[in-house]
């Protein structure tokens, strides 16, 4: 038990993985133990197939736990980025998105997530102005046909507003090993309607 403590208590070998042999099968040393900090437990005298298994039970969880805190960096490096995130699934409801996209959208987070990207009441346009149908938003493309789509300019109004947002869209598809079709899409959006109207107000001049 000094072991364990010391072990848990230094920030360079914290993480060890540790099994502790003891004399005892009372459930009360089991519980001590992993308390204490021991990974796993196990009664002497040590079968060595026993302590194998034990061994390779705690490799496979060492590498579940750094795939998990793999995936929470890239999920947490997403939610402070300041390009707008979203995460679509197949029926088109937003999973996830971070608090830039939320921002962009002018729309509570709450508000956005569990529901579809495109409410009933707003109107998104083509770079032409012309309407953009439900159908032909880039997340919806890619969900149907997997293809990624990269800087799509596409206006959104929301009802009663004059105001239209132009927004730079990135889609790119999730698919699982060995499928072909996605199970979800991640999208990226961009304010840009500063660059829109600039360039807008050049093209007039000319």
């Amino acid at each position: 038990f000094e072991v364990l403590k010391l072990i848990r208590n230094n920030p360079l070998i914290n993480e060890v993985k540790t099994i502790m042999i003891g004399s005892s099968s009372e459930a009360q040393d089991l519980v001590d133990a992993l308390f204490a900090g021991a990974s796993d437990y196990i009664v002497a005298p040590v079968k060595m197939k026993e302590l194998i298994a034990r061994i390779e039970n705690q490799i496979k969880r060492k590498r579940e736990d750094d795939q998990r805190k793999e995936i929470e960096a890239r999920y947490q490096a997403v939610m402070s980025m300041a390009e707008g995130v979203i995460v679509q699934d197949v029926r088109n409801n937003v999973i996830t998105l971070n608090p830039s996209a939320s921002k962009l959208l002018g729309v509570p987070f709450s508000q956005l997530t569990n529901s579809k990207i495109i409410p009933d009441d707003w109107c998104y346009f083509k770079e032409d102005g012309s309407i953009l149908p439900d159908d032909e938003h880039p997340s919806v493309i890619t969900l149907k046909t997997g293809r990624e789509i990269s800087d799509y300019v596409l206006g959104l109004r929301k009802r009663n507003s004059e105001d239209i947002t132009w927004l730079s869209v990135n889609t790119r598809p999730l698919i699982h090993e060995g499928t072909t079709h996605p199970y979800a899409v991640v999208t990226s959006i961009s304010n840009i309607t500063q660059r829109k109207k600039a360039e807008d107000d050049l093209r007039e001049s000319e």
